[in-house]
């Protein structure tokens, strides 16, 4: 190899996933953060559709309302258990992949050489071993666990909306001056008001 022919150095973002691989990811349980997180935004649009639908219905009796009522309770209990759970499980996982990272970092550094260590200030080491490593942790569970079920469901909140309003602008739709307005029912149908998980 000719001497003036410089070695690409490896980016940044394949030396960072590199090391998280390396470091050992506790697989299992950041698919199941991930299923509860998921399972919260599936719950928590199936809860809008419900509400849409049980307040929109007319029921005959109250005993016809009970039996939606009920699902409404169900499903709202099953959201909190959900939150409940899968912030206990995160806070797991974090500390889980915070430790593998601090223990693959710092047998890293073992194997620095004296100079590199003293070219730089020694506090600095110190500091990414435990700051960067937190840092680093975090923005893993944060990116896996909870923005990637957050996307989904705004994605799936306005595909509903687009839906909604598209039926009821749908070409020969009429608004008679004394028939009931149908944006109640859409905005009804639609969750607006519902707390974003």
């Amino acid at each position: 190899m000719p001497a003036n022919v410089k070695k690409k150095k490896p980016s940044v973002w394949k030396n960072y996933f590199g090391m998280l691989f390396k470091a050992g990811l506790p697989w299992v349980l950041m698919v199941v953060c991930f299923l509860i997180s998921f399972g919260r935004a599936e719950l928590t649009l199936q809860l809008a559709d419900r509400i849409g639908t049980t307040f929109g219905a007319k029921y005959a009796n109250l005993n016809d309302a009970v039996g939606p009522l009920l699902i409404l309770f169900f499903i709202g209990v099953a959201i909190v258990v959900a939150k409940v759970v899968g912030a206990h499980l995160q806070g797991i996982l974090t500390a889980q992949l915070e430790r593998n990272i601090q223990r693959y970092a710092v047998q890293r550094v073992f194997y620095l050489k004296v100079a590199d260590v003293e070219k730089d200030d020694p506090r600095e080491i110190v500091t990414r071993l435990t700051d960067d490593t937190t840092k680093s942790a975090n923005f893993v569970i944060d990116l896996s666990c909870n923005e990637i079920p957050r996307l989904y469901y705004i994605i799936m909140k306005k595909a509903r909306y687009y839906t909604l309003f598209v039926s009821f602008l749908a070409p020969g739709t009429r608004l008679e001056p004394n028939a009931p307005c149908r944006i109640g029912a859409v905005i009804e149908a639609s969750g607006i008001g519902l707390e974003p998980i």
